[in-house]
């Protein structure tokens, strides 16, 4: 048989890290965007508006990409508008191109959803964790659908999508999940 010529290579994931943040924001415009006099102002002044919630901002390129949009959209900057509208945004994506059934029509409507987001997060918080097991996680999908009114089918389909959700992240041995980011829980 014939081998493929592979290497393999170890590699380290870094943190992302306020010079990574400052790049991205110098990139985007967004010191100009905000009237500030550069990247550090820029960070300094982004971080004094989101408050608590700015380390976990700042650690993620995903929402610090999020935040450059709002920022070059010309919208105000908070953590009580910017992060729930990040929330809000993802559940709507996950319902318009993975939560579908075989119409391509949602499974749960966004009210719906945002249930099933916030029932995981009260039995995480009655179970005194972070993490759930997958039962508990398909009996939660399961008890979300029925009270919405959906069959069977629609049910099984929400429960096997919902393992691999934007807001929620897998681990493997055993299979657990959680929420991607502490805002999200």
């Amino acid at each position: 048989h014939n081998a493929l010529p592979v290497t393999i290579r170890p590699i380290d994931l870094l943190a992302w890290t306020d010079r990574e943040a400052g790049l991205l924001l110098d990139r985007r415009g967004v010191p100009k965007a905000l009237n500030a006099e550069g990247v550090t102002d820029a960070i300094d002044e982004l971080r004094k508006k989101l408050g608590s919630s700015a380390d976990e901002v700042f650690s993620s390129p995903f929402l610090l990409t999020r935040l450059c949009d709002e920022i070059l959209e010309g919208e105000e900057v908070n953590a009580d508008g910017f992060l729930p509208e990040v929330v809000r945004a993802l559940v709507r994506r996950e319902l318009a191109e993975k939560l579908l059934d075989e119409h391509r029509r949602p499974l749960l409507p966004e009210e719906g959803h945002m249930r099933l987001l916030a029932e995981l997060a009260e039995e995480m918080w009655w179970q005194e964790t972070r993490i759930v097991d997958e039962d508990t996680l398909l009996t939660l999908a399961e008890i979300v659908c029925d009270e919405q009114g959906l069959g069977p089918r629609p049910a099984r389909m929400l429960v096997e999508r919902f393992k691999s959700h934007a807001l929620i992240a897998r681990s493997e041995r055993p299979v657990r999940f959680s929420f991607r980011h502490e805002y999200y829980y």
